[in-house]
């Protein structure tokens, strides 16, 4: 929430949604807590189904595969399983983008370059969808409504 946080005496559920629905980007920042906490399963649910273009950040407390696993996101639907969290999220969704893994041993040595330069990719994957908006991935997971 670039906003700077849920406010108080509102429903953070109902705020938490229409944010997502309002972005532009969205960036689940994942980690195995991620895939087991409801009000996080929310946020991308909601996501996934408004087509939104994400960015996902894999970082340190995701202990399955990184990005050069193209099944990265089935750790995922593990993780939810394991928390015991209710119907499966539509993890698959994730897999149309390409993840930036941000865990240290992941990172180029120095690490500090290697965090420079992945910085600087999600920047420009920022930039470049607030710059073309009429590029964005817009398909949803349900069907489309018959006329």
């Amino acid at each position: 929430d670039f906003k700077g946080g849920l406010d108080l005496g509102r429903d953070n559920v109902v705020e938490m949604t229409e944010g997502v629905e309002q972005c532009q980007v969205f960036i689940p920042v994942l980690t195995d807590d991620y895939c087991q906490r409801e009000n996080c399963l929310l946020e991308f649910v909601t996501a996934a189904r408004e087509g939104k273009y994400m960015i996902p950040l894999i970082i340190e407390g995701w202990t399955g595969p990184g990005p050069e696993n193209k099944n990265f996101w089935k750790h995922a639907v593990k993780q939810q399983a394991f928390a015991g969290l209710g119907e499966e999220a539509p993890w698959s969704w994730i897999s149309k983008f390409d993840p930036i893994d941000l865990r240290l041993s992941t990172l180029e040595i120095p690490w500090s370059l290697g965090l420079i330069k992945q910085i600087q990719e999600i920047s420009n994957k920022i930039l470049s969808r607030l710059h073309r908006p009429d590029h964005f991935l817009k398909s949803t997971l349900e069907p489309n409504p018959k006329p």
